[in-house]
């Protein structure tokens, strides 16, 4: 996505994470960029539990992989 999220910080699944380019500081996933895009902005407050997750997973149309 480029610097599409230079400002916006997300929250992905780490199993959604195709590669690390480390020496060019990036990360490739397995998502459409529209939808990284839109993706709600994470809040460090808001705790991760189970329901934050299935909305993630749901938004981003995966399934969840405690099924």
């Amino acid at each position: 996505t480029g610097k599409l999220l230079a400002d916006k910080k997300i929250l992905l699944a780490e199993m959604w994470i195709d590669k690390i380019r480390w020496s060019e500081s990036k990360i490739y996933v397995d998502l459409p960029g529209k939808k990284i895009k839109e993706s709600p902005e994470y809040d460090r407050s808001v705790p991760v539990d189970r329901d934050y997750e299935e909305r993630l997973f749901e938004f981003y149309g995966r399934k969840g992989y405690w099924l």
